[in-house]
């Protein structure tokens, strides 16, 4: 269940990186056909979408939100998360706000806006942190887990500082004056000029 809250984050998060590319794309073509055209007139990034088309595969993107929505309701229902009964249901009416239906094919997309964008990384946060939690139960619960986490910081702690840590750990190491370089004997010489020859104009002698 840990691994699966974990997918449905990654797919949340994934279409908040979707929706704000394809919201930056649209205002990146407003601004070519704009300059194109003379025409002022900018379209929504919805709108923009439906007349110029997208990068993005539109069926993909509409099988990711279905996906999203019932993948979390299963998640978040699961008794073994420990969440609240209310919770799937708030997720539902969440989704809903931010994702339009395509009355002609009947396939549910994202709205191209900057609040969906917020409302789907809210959404992977809030299963990230059940993912957490479900996993640190699962160790906590399991007698073998415990005992290998204990195993792994046993041996951290008595694992031999290597050579560089001991040197790093030096306190006495950044407080040396630094050494300086061969042609460079004083410190007053860092501010001394160097001596250059002034350039002489060659003289030729003609003969008598």
């Amino acid at each position: 269940m840990a691994v699966r809250a974990e997918y449905v984050s990654s797919l949340a998060q994934s279409l908040a990186d979707l929706v704000e590319f394809e919201i930056e794309y649209s205002k990146f073509s407003n601004v070519e056909i704009s300059t194109a055209t003379g025409n002022t007139e900018r379209d929504t990034p919805s709108t923009g979408i439906r007349r110029q088309g997208s990068p993005v595969n539109l069926g993909v993107l509409s099988t990711m939100v279905t996906a999203l929505g019932v993948q979390s309701r299963l998640v978040l229902g699961e008794r073994v998360s420990m969440l609240a009964n209310s919770l799937p249901d708030h997720v539902t009416q969440k989704l809903s706000l931010i994702t339009e239906t395509d009355q002609r094919t009947g396939y549910t997309y994202p709205i191209m806006e900057e609040t969906t964008i917020v409302a789907l990384e809210e959404l992977s946060h809030m299963l990230l942190n059940v993912k957490t939690t479900i996993g640190c139960d699962v160790h906590n619960a399991s007698e073998n887990a415990v005992a290998t986490l204990t195993t792994i910081d046993t041996k951290q702690e008595q694992r031999p500082a290597s050579v560089d840590s001991q040197i790093l750990n030096d306190p006495q190491m950044f407080q040396g004056r630094p050494r300086a370089g061969h042609k460079i004997l004083e410190d007053d010489m860092l501010y001394k000029p160097r001596v250059t020859q002034m350039y002489k104009p060659r003289v030729e002698h003609s003969g008598p």
